[in-house]
């Protein structure tokens, strides 16, 4: 389940990069069908918000910036 998250390669023992924005996906598609403002505020973002800031972490700077 789940063992081809990113489009370049397969997940080495169900772990993956991407992971965290493509479940991030499932949790605004919930908020996005029932509009819960309390689910998005307490539980919701906060999990988005990790999720970017992750990825923020991640990523260098190139010679092109």
């Amino acid at each position: 389940m789940g063992g081809f998250t990113m489009p370049y390669g397969e997940s080495v023992y169900g772990l993956s990069v991407g992971g965290s924005g493509w479940l991030c996906e499932d949790v605004w598609e919930y908020y996005n069908y029932n509009r819960d403002e309390d689910y998005l505020r307490e539980k919701a973002y906060p999990i988005m918000r990790e999720s970017a800031e992750f990825y923020l972490d991640y990523l260098t700077e190139n010679d092109e910036g």
